[in-house]
């Protein structure tokens, strides 16, 4: 069998798996038309991210600076420098 009916299959089975759901159309058809009682998409505003930044102190980046310098000694080139 081909690569389509792969897909259908692997789409039969994840409707199952998920439940409620009992057709997958990848068709264009009717795209923009909603069925009665489903939702549309609704953006979800989530509170601003508090992950601490940690920057590189000094020797860090001279010990980065050093790193690159010396890729670029033996490649001729270094893809980290534009």
């Amino acid at each position: 069998h081909g690569a389509l009916l792969d897909a259908q299959i692997l789409a039969d089975v994840y409707l199952m798996m998920t439940g409620g759901q009992t057709t997958m159309a990848f068709s264009m058809e009717g795209e923009g038309q909603q069925q009665a009682g489903e939702m549309g998409i609704q953006r979800v505003m989530r509170a601003a991210s508090k992950l601490r930044v940690v920057y590189a102190s000094d020797e860090e980046l001279m010990n980065h600076e050093s790193r690159l310098d010396l890729v670029q000694k033996k490649g001729g080139s270094c893809l980290w420098r534009a």
